[in-house]
């Protein structure tokens, strides 16, 4: 997450409550990879059969 966070992909915000929590939220940028994601699951989902995990 901190990658996406330095990448400007999402924002982080710490909030000040008991226990501590963190906040987290796409930006424009990162929502801007939303077409090319959807195209690669939709890829994945056609290809499951041939697609491996196995090394």
């Amino acid at each position: 997450m901190r990658q996406f966070e330095a990448r400007r992909l999402m924002t982080r915000q710490v909030l000040a409550e008991a226990p501590p929590g963190v906040e987290y939220q796409i930006t424009a940028l990162g929502k801007s990879l939303y077409p090319s994601l959807y195209s690669l699951a939709g890829w994945m989902r056609e290809n499951a059969p041939h697609l491996s995990l196995a090394h």
